[in-house]
Protein backbone atom coordinates (compact mmCIF):
# COMPACT_ATOMS: atom_id res chain seq x y z
CA UNK A 1 0.00 0.00 0.00
CA UNK A 2 1.39 3.40 -0.98
CA UNK A 3 1.75 6.39 1.31
CA UNK A 4 -1.09 8.01 -0.65
CA UNK A 5 -3.52 5.15 0.00
CA UNK A 6 -2.60 4.60 3.64
CA UNK A 7 -2.95 8.33 4.32
CA UNK A 8 -6.39 8.38 2.70
CA UNK A 9 -7.64 5.42 4.72
CA UNK A 10 -6.36 6.96 7.95
CA UNK A 11 -8.22 10.18 7.16
CA UNK A 12 -11.49 8.39 6.47
CA UNK A 13 -11.16 6.52 9.78
CA UNK A 14 -10.44 9.82 11.52
CA UNK A 15 -13.59 11.38 10.07
CA UNK A 16 -15.73 8.32 10.86
CA UNK A 17 -14.48 8.28 14.44
CA UNK A 18 -15.60 11.88 15.03
CA UNK A 19 -18.73 11.82 17.27
CA UNK A 20 -20.26 14.64 15.23
CA UNK A 21 -20.16 12.47 12.12
CA UNK A 22 -21.64 9.44 13.86
CA UNK A 23 -24.81 11.38 14.72
CA UNK A 24 -26.10 11.34 11.16
CA UNK A 25 -26.80 8.14 9.13
CA UNK A 26 -26.82 10.32 6.03
CA UNK A 27 -23.39 11.67 6.93
CA UNK A 28 -22.10 8.12 7.50
CA UNK A 29 -23.31 6.94 4.10
CA UNK A 30 -21.72 9.95 2.47
CA UNK A 31 -18.46 9.22 4.25
CA UNK A 32 -18.58 5.70 2.82
CA UNK A 33 -18.95 7.21 -0.64
CA UNK A 34 -15.99 9.48 0.10
CA UNK A 35 -13.95 6.44 1.16
CA UNK A 36 -14.68 4.74 -2.15
CA UNK A 37 -13.87 7.94 -4.00
CA UNK A 38 -10.55 8.31 -2.21
CA UNK A 39 -9.68 4.64 -2.74
CA UNK A 40 -10.36 4.85 -6.46
CA UNK A 41 -7.21 6.92 -6.96
CA UNK A 42 -8.77 8.87 -9.81
CA UNK A 43 -7.01 12.18 -9.18
CA UNK A 44 -4.85 11.98 -12.31
CA UNK A 45 -7.37 10.23 -14.55
CA UNK A 46 -9.67 12.03 -16.98
CA UNK A 47 -12.66 11.36 -14.71
CA UNK A 48 -10.78 12.60 -11.65
CA UNK A 49 -9.53 15.74 -13.37
CA UNK A 50 -13.08 16.50 -14.53
CA UNK A 51 -14.38 16.20 -10.96
CA UNK A 52 -11.55 18.39 -9.68
CA UNK A 53 -12.07 20.96 -12.45
CA UNK A 54 -15.67 21.36 -11.26
CA UNK A 55 -14.25 22.22 -7.85
CA UNK A 56 -11.32 24.50 -8.75
CA UNK A 57 -12.50 25.58 -12.20
CA UNK A 58 -10.67 25.67 -15.56
CA UNK A 59 -8.50 28.54 -14.32
CA UNK A 60 -7.38 26.38 -11.40
CA UNK A 61 -6.40 23.66 -13.85
CA UNK A 62 -4.43 26.21 -15.89
CA UNK A 63 -2.56 27.34 -12.77
CA UNK A 64 -1.83 23.69 -11.99
CA UNK A 65 -0.44 23.16 -15.49
CA UNK A 66 1.78 26.25 -15.16
CA UNK A 67 3.16 25.06 -11.82
CA UNK A 68 3.78 21.66 -13.40
CA UNK A 69 5.64 23.26 -16.33
CA UNK A 70 7.74 25.45 -14.03
CA UNK A 71 8.67 22.47 -11.84
CA UNK A 72 9.67 20.53 -14.94
CA UNK A 73 11.89 23.38 -16.12
CA UNK A 74 13.47 23.77 -12.70
CA UNK A 75 13.83 20.19 -11.46
CA UNK A 76 12.75 17.77 -14.19
CA UNK A 77 9.86 15.42 -14.89
CA UNK A 78 9.97 13.56 -11.57
CA UNK A 79 9.54 16.70 -9.50
CA UNK A 80 6.86 18.03 -11.84
CA UNK A 81 4.91 14.78 -11.39
CA UNK A 82 5.25 15.12 -7.60
CA UNK A 83 3.88 18.67 -7.73
CA UNK A 84 1.02 17.71 -10.05
CA UNK A 85 0.09 14.60 -8.06
CA UNK A 86 -0.10 16.35 -4.70
CA UNK A 87 -1.97 19.39 -6.00
CA UNK A 88 -4.56 17.12 -7.60
CA UNK A 89 -4.70 15.00 -4.47
CA UNK A 90 -5.29 17.98 -2.19
CA UNK A 91 -7.81 19.45 -4.63
CA UNK A 92 -9.72 16.18 -4.44
CA UNK A 93 -9.52 16.17 -0.65
CA UNK A 94 -10.78 19.75 -0.59
CA UNK A 95 -13.71 18.84 -2.80
CA UNK A 96 -14.66 15.92 -0.57
CA UNK A 97 -14.34 17.98 2.62
CA UNK A 98 -16.50 20.72 1.09
CA UNK A 99 -19.10 18.23 -0.17
CA UNK A 100 -19.23 16.55 3.23
CA UNK A 101 -19.64 19.82 5.08
CA UNK A 102 -16.24 19.84 6.80
CA UNK A 103 -15.08 22.95 4.92
CA UNK A 104 -17.57 25.77 5.42
CA UNK A 105 -17.65 29.54 5.18
CA UNK A 106 -17.52 29.65 8.97
CA UNK A 107 -14.23 27.76 9.28
CA UNK A 108 -12.47 28.89 6.12
CA UNK A 109 -13.66 32.40 5.17
CA UNK A 110 -10.84 34.01 7.17
CA UNK A 111 -8.34 32.56 4.67
CA UNK A 112 -10.02 34.21 1.68
CA UNK A 113 -8.43 37.65 1.97
CA UNK A 114 -4.85 36.31 2.33
CA UNK A 115 -5.40 34.02 -0.67
CA UNK A 116 -6.77 36.90 -2.75
CA UNK A 117 -3.87 39.11 -1.64
CA UNK A 118 -1.35 36.44 -2.67
CA UNK A 119 -3.14 36.06 -6.01
CA UNK A 120 -2.95 39.80 -6.61
CA UNK A 121 0.75 39.85 -5.73
CA UNK A 122 1.40 36.97 -8.12
CA UNK A 123 -0.48 38.67 -10.95
CA UNK A 124 1.38 41.94 -10.36
CA UNK A 125 4.71 40.09 -10.47
CA UNK A 126 3.78 38.21 -13.65
CA UNK A 127 2.82 41.45 -15.38
CA UNK A 128 5.77 43.58 -14.26
CA UNK A 129 7.35 45.31 -17.27
CA UNK A 130 10.85 44.14 -18.07
CA UNK A 131 12.32 47.60 -17.66
CA UNK A 132 11.28 47.65 -14.00
CA UNK A 133 12.93 44.32 -13.17
CA UNK A 134 16.02 45.58 -11.43
CA UNK A 135 17.82 43.06 -9.19
CA UNK A 136 16.61 44.95 -6.11
CA UNK A 137 12.96 45.00 -7.30
CA UNK A 138 13.06 41.34 -8.27
CA UNK A 139 14.51 40.37 -4.89
CA UNK A 140 11.92 42.47 -3.04
CA UNK A 141 9.05 40.96 -5.05
CA UNK A 142 10.24 37.38 -4.55
CA UNK A 143 10.70 37.91 -0.79
CA UNK A 144 7.18 39.33 -0.51
CA UNK A 145 5.65 36.43 -2.45
CA UNK A 146 7.53 33.86 -0.36
CA UNK A 147 6.25 35.48 2.84
CA UNK A 148 2.68 35.46 1.55
CA UNK A 149 2.94 31.83 0.41
CA UNK A 150 4.06 31.01 3.95
CA UNK A 151 1.10 32.84 5.46
CA UNK A 152 -1.41 31.07 3.20
CA UNK A 153 0.27 27.71 3.90
CA UNK A 154 -0.12 28.21 7.64
CA UNK A 155 -3.77 29.30 7.35
CA UNK A 156 -4.77 26.42 5.09
CA UNK A 157 -2.86 23.99 7.27
CA UNK A 158 -4.81 25.13 10.33
CA UNK A 159 -8.13 24.77 8.50
CA UNK A 160 -7.60 21.22 7.21
CA UNK A 161 -5.49 19.86 10.09
CA UNK A 162 -8.49 18.40 12.01
CA UNK A 163 -9.48 16.35 8.95
CA UNK A 164 -6.08 15.26 7.69
CA UNK A 165 -3.50 12.77 8.91
CA UNK A 166 -0.16 14.05 10.13
CA UNK A 167 1.51 12.39 7.14
CA UNK A 168 -0.64 14.20 4.58
CA UNK A 169 -0.47 17.43 6.56
CA UNK A 170 3.32 17.16 6.22
CA UNK A 171 2.98 16.60 2.47
CA UNK A 172 0.83 19.74 2.22
CA UNK A 173 3.52 21.73 4.02
CA UNK A 174 6.22 20.29 1.76
CA UNK A 175 4.23 21.22 -1.34
CA UNK A 176 3.88 24.83 -0.21
CA UNK A 177 7.52 25.00 0.84
CA UNK A 178 8.47 23.96 -2.70
CA UNK A 179 6.14 26.16 -4.76
CA UNK A 180 6.63 29.01 -2.30
CA UNK A 181 10.42 28.80 -2.22
CA UNK A 182 12.70 31.61 -3.42
CA UNK A 183 14.04 29.44 -6.22
CA UNK A 184 10.67 28.27 -7.55
CA UNK A 185 9.02 31.69 -7.32
CA UNK A 186 11.97 33.24 -9.15
CA UNK A 187 11.72 30.62 -11.91
CA UNK A 188 7.95 30.98 -12.27
CA UNK A 189 7.79 34.76 -12.17
CA UNK A 190 10.97 35.98 -13.82
CA UNK A 191 12.76 33.27 -15.82
CA UNK A 192 12.42 33.77 -19.56
CA UNK A 193 12.27 29.99 -20.04
CA UNK A 194 8.90 30.08 -18.28
CA UNK A 195 7.51 32.90 -20.47
CA UNK A 196 4.67 30.82 -21.95
CA UNK A 197 3.64 29.56 -18.52
CA UNK A 198 3.75 33.12 -17.17
CA UNK A 199 1.35 34.37 -19.86
CA UNK A 200 -1.10 31.52 -19.27
CA UNK A 201 -0.98 31.90 -15.51
CA UNK A 202 -1.47 35.67 -15.68
CA UNK A 203 -4.61 35.20 -17.80
CA UNK A 204 -5.95 32.58 -15.37
CA UNK A 205 -5.22 34.71 -12.31
CA UNK A 206 -6.96 37.72 -13.87
CA UNK A 207 -10.07 35.61 -14.34
CA UNK A 208 -9.85 34.20 -10.82
CA UNK A 209 -9.50 37.67 -9.33
CA UNK A 210 -12.50 38.95 -11.28
CA UNK A 211 -14.61 36.14 -9.88
CA UNK A 212 -13.35 36.64 -6.32
CA UNK A 213 -13.87 40.39 -6.37
CA UNK A 214 -17.42 39.95 -7.66
CA UNK A 215 -17.99 37.35 -4.94
CA UNK A 216 -16.69 39.74 -2.26
CA UNK A 217 -18.98 42.48 -3.57
CA UNK A 218 -22.00 40.15 -3.48
CA UNK A 219 -21.21 39.03 0.08
CA UNK A 220 -20.82 42.64 1.23
CA UNK A 221 -24.09 43.63 -0.44
CA UNK A 222 -25.95 40.70 1.13
CA UNK A 223 -24.59 41.64 4.55
CA UNK A 224 -25.85 45.20 4.27
CA UNK A 225 -29.41 44.27 3.36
Amino acid sequence: MSDHESGDEEEVKKLEADPENAKSPKRSSRLLAAKKFLASRTAETKVGRTAIEHFIGPEGITVLECLDEAAKLKDGDKKAKWVRTWILKFAMKGKIMADEGFLTLENSLHALDPVIFLTRKMLAALEMPKESLTPAKTSETVSSLVANFSRVRDLLGQIVEPYMTEKNHTHLKELFLYIGSNEFVTMLMFDEKAAKSKAKMAAALRTLLKFKLEEEEAIAKAGSE
